[in-house]
């Protein structure tokens, strides 16, 4: 069978945002990654989270590229590709499915439907997204 290494993360949230703490909370998450990658190396990597970030910001695109400051990593690829808010309250996307660019066919993903925008679902405060995938060779 096929491994695949996974994990998650939940960043700090900091208002006007807080580069440096979430990359050095993404860098205790991509310790044990690499860690795991020591021990498996033909497994791919797919983790998650609430990053309180948006695509758009810095802190992301640099993920997706394969950085974290100024630690080099591996590139991502978006699998959920989630169009709406995540938190209750709206804004952009802030939950996130990223998977090792190239080692997964993304074939859906978003938001489950669960949720309406301005109230706690079941006492959460941010709504399920999803990505069903295809783990490649």
């Amino acid at each position: 069978g096929k491994l695949i290494i996974t994990g998650g993360v939940h960043l700090s949230y900091c208002a006007g945002g807080c580069d440096s703490t979430q990359e050095c909370e993404l860098g205790v998450l991509y310790d044990n990654i690499d860690r795991m990658r020591g021990k498996y190396p033909d497994a791919a990597v797919v983790w998650m989270g609430d990053l309180n970030r948006g695509m758009s910001t810095t802190i992301m695109q640099n993920l997706m590229q394969g950085k974290i400051g100024s630690r080099a990593t591996f590139a991502l690829d978006d699998l959920a590709q989630t169009q709406g808010n995540t938190y209750y309250t709206g804004g952009s996307p802030i939950d996130h499915i990223l998977g090792e660019a190239g080692r997964f066919e993304r074939l859906s993903g978003g938001l489950t439907g669960q949720g309406v925008t301005g109230q706690h679902l079941s006492g959460a405060d941010h709504f399920p997204i999803r990505a069903l995938v295809h783990y490649m060779s």
